[in-house]
């Protein structure tokens, strides 16, 4: 039986009366049966576009074709053809016919040219086929309210906007910027720039100006379309501050353009610098009467820029890539029409910001004449209902959002459908990261049983999917469905050998075109950005970076994490999802992220994983010896980490994917120096340098532990204990002391050092430690900017960094009598010597235990103990420290 609290929360219960999760029987739960997961199963009588589409195959081609799987083994083998009949069938609309689909003799390296000599425009394609009076968009809010939009009242408005920035001279080769929420007025300012021939780009609001300005002054924009404020959590935020610090850096603006539709607060042109430049989106938008009708579009060549999307930035500036305004268009009608069989009367639901390129991916939707629910507030607070509130009210049929979201609907045990009506879901979108098979049964259970859960799988960089879900096939839970029809797909192994076993793990590889490649990347003019993304791995062929499994028998796809975050023990492969499919079941922990380390003997890795506790739980040796346990059991020894360290949160990029990448790339004792300094509760700068100072001793012992191995033996000879010694000079740390560390600091600065201009800016710092998962506060900024910042002239330089990294920054000058108190504060019998219990007591005392549990201390005592008599002395000590 299971049981539904008036929170609408789910408890399993016994036979005994209890609950699972220790809930008494209470006032206001009533007892209903414990429902199963209905797998999507495929209907007789189907009837799709892909059926329609592969039987007209049949008939053009005189041939016959077994299955999914048969016809797309054809469309990869033909397609030249299959992308020519599709934009034939899909009606797509060309101002001018092409002369040649594509030059077959060119490899997917070279990356040959689609549709040559056609011109289109994609905005008419996407907005003009849906009836007028039908709704077109549906504007939700956080109080639940839902404004519609009809198809001729979005047409009218795309019209009045393009009017607006043809009279600014905007068209073909301008680029036009969005700093924007996912509001109607925003599907207008990308609907209205393709409409002119120009290109768009955008930024989520949740971005800082500097993370703003590393994509948009790639692009040198004329127009700029934001908002004057945003919600959040139902709270009002003034945007006023950010525009300024971005529109005073991006010379090339014409004009910034203000909505005020969406918030109680009107536009105030006078608050913003360079008031000129501002205008109201009203103000902007030209009078329909005075709107030449018919509106013509600008026709463009099939392969001009519609779109510029940026990567994630985990590793330096965000890569530019400009999508096709045909190439774009004729992979999403593939996926809308033909995977995903979108009508006429579907309503799409995809949770999603404007930085995200499943924004691009859902409004082009709207070319099956079916309508769109836009929504731009946060999903879980303070409603953790609101999505589903939501989808049930606009009677949406198609539901979308990042996995990580229905791994946070899984935990929270809400038996959505049993609340709401969400019975005309038929298909329900997850993409990001893999889907876990538990996440499969709770959606099939609590959201819309039967409904087809198409894990979808692709990214930016082909603007759509590799991989997802098609109504042919049955699902298997834990797998993407089917691999996407004209894309050709194969997993290659660590011997960059095509894989076709089932079993073994490999590389997702790309072997033939497709329309949706980038044109090129911005600021790449050898190509070489391009070559290196993807070609560099497995040339001629496109290595897209994620590790899969490829299940022979079903014709699905277990996606297993990132490959350049993938682990390697002893020359096996394993996908990080595997891990975390174990790892996250244990209850006391919320979450995890882990990565791989080359160690210094040789080519082998060591495994880090960091885990986020629950709150109130601890990782006591208990917890790890269970994931140890769980992971040998479940999984193999070759998964069991070496080392498992407890950390606050776990960093995410904005569509949902853990950033294994950046956390690889950053020496665990590196980033718990910086990070931990988010955990200081500090009411006062003095407290926080005082704090600080006990913590970065602790942390310089750790971060020093390679110096204190690698020295020679005869200089441990030299250093005998003789605590009566004192130097006669000062002794400071310097520089020197760290040679054997100057190439990982350099990574480390490179990091940190996002414009490569030899110096850390305070936004710098911030970026660099967000993308780590933290969220500074600005006295915790301006902390570690003085304590790095020797000159106090405002940056942080490489020798500055390599001094704060080795223990010698202006607020770390340990003289001889420092060291000494340092000393003496653990030395608590004052005999002379550390001895592991006083070192674990003051830990304690200074409440340490999350930054440094049980095993890291003794891995540091042993460490320090060069000589290993079970106790550190005061020169062990010292070159502990150094």
């Amino acid at each position: 039986m299971t049981a539904v609290s008036a929170n609408g929360k789910v408890h399993e219960k016994h036979e005994n009366g209890g609950f699972v999760n220790g809930h008494a029987n209470g006032d206001g739960i009533a007892s209903i049966e414990t429902p199963q997961p209905i797998y999507y199963k495929v209907p007789q009588n189907l009837e799709t576009f892909e059926l329609t589409l592969r039987k007209h195959f049949e008939e053009k081609t005189n041939q016959k074709f077994a299955d999914y799987r048969a016809f797309h083994r054809f469309t990869c083998d033909n397609y030249g053809i299959f992308w020519e009949e599709l934009l034939k069938i899909s009606d797509v609309k060309l101002h001018q016919d092409y002369h040649q689909v594509i030059d077959h003799n060119m490899k997917i390296n070279e990356r040959p040219k689609w549709f040559n000599g056609a011109t289109l425009n994609y905005t008419e394609n996407v907005i003009e086929r849906g009836t007028a009076t039908d709704v077109a968009v549906l504007n939700a809010s956080i109080d639940e309210s839902v404004v519609d939009y009809t198809y001729d009242q979005l047409r009218k408005d795309v019209y009045r906007t393009a009017t607006s920035l043809r009279n600014y001279g905007i068209g073909p080769g301008d680029t036009v910027c969005g700093f924007v929420p996912n509001t109607y007025d925003t599907l207008v300012a990308v609907f209205a720039t393709a409409a002119v021939g120009a290109a768009w780009c955008s930024a989520s609001v949740d971005f800082g100006p500097a993370g703003v300005l590393d994509r948009f002054r790639q692009v040198h924009p004329k127009v700029l379309f934001t908002v004057n404020h945003v919600t959040y959590k139902k709270k009002l935020i003034d945007q006023t501050d950010k525009i300024n610090e971005i529109v005073k850096e991006l010379t090339t603006l014409q004009i910034v353009v203000v909505s005020d539709t969406f918030t109680s607060v009107k536009f105030d042109g006078t608050k913003y610098n360079n008031s000129d430049k501002f205008v109201s989106l009203e103000q902007f938008k030209t009078p329909i009467d005075d709107v030449v009708l018919p509106f013509v579009y600008t026709p463009v060549p099939f392969s001009d820029p519609l779109f510029v999307m940026f990567s994630s930035g985990t590793t330096g500036i965000p890569k530019a890539m400009v999508h096709t305004v045909g190439g774009t268009l004729l992979k999403h009608i593939e996926e809308h029409l033909v995977q995903g069989d979108s009508k006429k009367h579907d309503r799409m639901f995809f949770y999603t910001t404007c930085g995200w390129m499943m924004y691009n991916w859902m409004i082009s939707f709207l070319y099956s004449k079916g309508s769109v629910v836009l929504f731009d507030e946060c999903p879980l607070a303070p409603d953790t209902h609101i999505i589903m509130k939501i989808a049930a009210k606009t009677q949406c049929t198609m539901i979308g959002m990042g996995a990580k979201l229905y791994d946070e609907y899984l935990r929270l045990e809400i038996p959505f459908n049993a609340i709401y009506d969400l019975s005309r879901i038929h298909t329900v979108y997850s993409t990001g990261s893999p889907l876990k098979k538990e996440c499969f049964a709770y959606i099939n259970t609590y959201i819309a049983p039967g409904a087809l859960i198409a894990s979808i799988s692709g990214g930016t960089d082909i603007i759509g999917c590799f991989v997802g879900g098609i109504k042919s096939l049955s699902i298997t839970p834990g797998e993407c469905q089917c691999l996407f029809l004209g894309m050709d797909i194969k997993s290659f192994n660590y011997m960059d050998e095509e894989i076709t076993n089932s079993d073994e793990q490999g590389e997702l590889v790309c072997v033939t075109p497709f329309p949706s490649m980038p044109s090129h990347f911005l600021n790449d003019m050898d190509g070489k950005k391009y070559r290196d993304a993807y070609f560099a791995r497995l040339e001629p062929f496109w290595a897209h970076g994620d590790f899969v499994r490829v299940n022979h028998s079903t014709g699905g796809v277990e996606m297993l994490g990132r490959s350049d975050a993938t682990l390697n023990r002893g020359g096996v492969r394993i996908g990080t999802a595997e891990i975390y499919s174990v790892v996250e079941k244990i209850p006391q922990i919320a979450d995890c992220i882990v990565a791989g380390r080359l160690v210094e003997e040789g080519m082998d890795e060591e495994v880090l994983l960091f885990v986020k506790m629950v709150p109130g739980q601890e990782l006591t040796h208990t917890i790890q010896a269970a994931i140890v346990s769980k992971l040998r059991n479940d999984m193999s020894p070759r998964h069991v980490p070496n080392k498992i360290y407890a950390v606050d949160d776990i960093p995410y990029t904005s569509s949902g994917k853990k950033v294994e990448v950046a956390v690889k790339q950053i020496d665990p004792w590196f980033s718990l120096h910086f990070l931990q300094l988010k955990l200081l509760e500090m009411d006062s700068l003095k407290a926080a340098v005082d704090y600080s100072k006990r913590l970065e001793m602790s942390q310089s012992m750790y971060s020093s532990r390679s110096s204190a191995k690698q020295t020679s033996s005869s200089t441990r000879n030299s250093h005998k204990k003789n605590n009566s010694t004192k130097e006669k000079e000062p002794t400071q740390i310097t520089a020197s002391n760290c040679k054997n560390k100057i190439e990982e600091y350099k990574r480390a600065f490179n990091f940190f050092d996002a414009n490569n201009d030899g110096r850390i800016t305070i936004d710098e710092l911030e970026k660099a430690m967000q993308k780590c998962g933290q969220r500074p506060t600005k006295l915790e900024l301006r902390l570690i900017m003085y304590h790095g910042d020797n000159d106090q002239n405002g940056v942080i330089t490489f020798d500055e960094f390599a001094h704060l990294m080795n223990g010698t920054s202006s607020m770390n000058q340990y003289t001889y009598d420092q060291l000494r108190e340092q000393f003496d504060m653990f030395d608590k019998d004052k005999d002379g010597f550390i001895e592991k219990m006083e070192m674990l007591s003051i830990v304690r005392e200074l409440s340490l235990q999350a930054s440094f549990p049980r095993q890291v201390v003794e891995q540091l005592f042993n460490e320090a103990d060069i000589d290993g008599d079970g106790k550190i002395s005061f020169e062990e000590f010292v070159l502990a420290v150094n």
